[in-house]
């Protein structure tokens, strides 16, 4: 029952999924104002759902143009539900903004066309990438998974090699040129100044680490099972979901160096793209029909429960 709905791409799919979204994030940001008697910025909070909703809309354009998942709603289902149980990722607005880049980056390599010119893929794809840098400095990682994506798609190219580096050069003529416009050209020199962030290893969160690691190891778990049922049944999209696994690896490195009394979690929002559609491919892979829908059901309850219990203890 709770399958079959989330199979489907109606528009009533979409309108729950968003108005789940839209309930759990007022609620979200209701509690924290009365925990810490705070008043709320409504254009700071209304900029960060729009561009949730955005990014709820590239992991379905994602899912789509590259084939990853069979058609239904269950890649934004399960995107929704890591948010909901990593629901500190709402509080920060530039992880938020740069995600939103980082996803753009995404749906530019698993569409490259191995038949077709790959150049401006790539370039678009570094260049997405320069941009989420403005809001969190750390995403220019983001573009090792963009050169493993030149060397499994077309390393015989070299022009396809100086892509990224054409894309850092036109990022930095027109930040020279905005920061000059502007009398700001000092913020660009400082945001690129690359740090540890403060406080990672000050203060040591054994709550925040020990979620952080059953997230990576049930994540780790799942891809071996997700990869060697798709190799057994003979189906394709192993090598999108290899390079999905290298950003969501970066994702994890990116949240290991944020950890801290600023950022906690909160960077653990770039794997939830990757790991939607891995959780989605194992769902379609699932033949045992009763036991799917349990294991469902437990999966939808179990994050709101624990995002409920955080907010409340």
């Amino acid at each position: 029952m709770i399958s079959r709905f989330f199979e489907g791409t109606k528009p009533i799919n979409y309108v729950v999924l968003l108005s789940f979204l839209f309930g759990f994030f007022v609620f979200r940001f209701y509690v924290e104002s009365l925990q810490d008697q705070i008043s709320i910025d409504f254009l700071n909070v209304g900029v960060s759902f729009i561009f949730l909703v955005l990014q709820i809309y590239l992991v379905n354009e994602i899912a789509r143009k590259a084939n990853l998942t069979e058609t239904s709603t269950f890649p934004l289902l399960f995107f929704i539900l890591l948010i909901t149980a990593f629901s500190e990722v709402l509080l920060s607005s530039k992880l938020i903004l740069s995600n939103f880049f980082v996803l753009l980056s995404v749906q530019e390599i698993l569409t490259v066309d191995t038949s077709k010119r790959n150049n401006f893929n790539f370039f678009n794809a570094s260049f997405w990438i320069c941009i989420a840098s403005i809001f969190y400095t750390s995403t220019i990682l983001f573009f090792i998974p963009i050169l493993f994506s030149i060397f499994f798609y077309a390393a015989n190219n070299l022009r396809n090699w100086l892509m990224p580096l054409a894309a850092i050069v036109a990022f930095s003529l027109i930040s020279v040129s905005i920061g000059l416009l502007f009398s700001s050209s000092e913020f660009f020199r400082q945001h690129y100044t690359i740090l540890m962030p403060e406080g990672v290893f000050e203060e040591f969160n054994f709550e925040s680490y020990t979620r952080l690691t059953l997230y990576v190891l049930a994540n780790v778990i799942l891809l071996f099972i997700v990869f060697g049922r798709l190799r057994a049944i003979g189906k394709g999209r192993v090598l999108e979901l290899r390079m999905l696994f290298l950003f969501f690896i970066v994702g994890i490195i990116l949240t290991l160096i944020s950890l801290g009394p600023e950022l906690g979690l909160g960077a653990i929002l770039f794997t939830f793209c990757p790991v939607s559609l891995f959780i989605t491919n194992y769902f379609q892979i699932f033949r045992r029909k009763r036991l799917k829908e349990y294991v469902l059901l437990f999966v939808i309850i179990a994050p709101i429960s624990i995002s409920i219990w955080k907010l409340f203890s």
